[in-house]
Parts: structure tokens; sequence; C-alpha cells
């Protein structure tokens, strides 16, 4: 269980719509859907995701360590500016016998 930041709480929004986001990267499985003219993707990354948008709350964009190693340089520095990053812990994921350790991207 994790606190929500002081600084999430009080962060401004937009006044309704507070979505939350949840990210994990590695290999999927893709498949053309000749109904929809689209790709469908599916696999173990795509069900962590979602699992990982479930356990956040409106506003917050969740990561696993996977993402948090693809958006920081070789020597460690953050690849994007003005990110706070809050880990959230390891968290038990519906469906996911080990727990997951996540960070909080404000």
């Amino acid at each position: 269980v994790y606190e929500v930041p002081d600084c999430a709480r009080s962060a401004p929004h937009w006044g309704g719509l507070r979505i939350r986001i949840g990210i994990h990267c590695g290999e999927v499985e893709v498949e053309f859907n000749p109904v929809s003219q689209r790709y469908d993707y599916f696999g173990n990354t795509v069900n962590k995701a979602a699992r990982v948008e479930s356990a956040c709350y409106g506003g917050c964009v969740a990561v696993t360590k996977s993402v948090l190693a693809e958006i920081h340089n070789e020597d460690g520095t953050l690849l994007l500016s003005d990110v706070l990053l809050v880990p959230m812990g390891k968290v038990g994921l519906k469906g996911i016998s080990a727990k997951t350790e996540l960070t909080a991207l404000l």
C-alpha cells in the first residue's frame, strides 16, 4: 500500500476527468484483425500494463522497472525533464504471482 504524495493531491488539474495510465514494456504478440483492419496486441506485457494501470489512482502515470530502465541514459540520468519519480513500492497485481515494483511519474 502506498500513500498518494502531497504534490499529487494538490497538483492543478483539469476540472473534471482524471485518468490513470499504466506502462510496462516488453515483447508482445501482434495479430492483424481483418475485420477492423488494425493490429491487435496481446500477451503478458499487455496484461501487465493493464494491471499496472488498475493499481494507480486518477491523475497518475505508473510505470514498471523495465520502463524506468528505458527512460534513463546509460549514465543513470533521466531522459525526461520536469518529471518527479515517486516510488510506489512493490504492489500485488491481479494474475501476477510476484509483487511488482512500481513508480509514479508526476
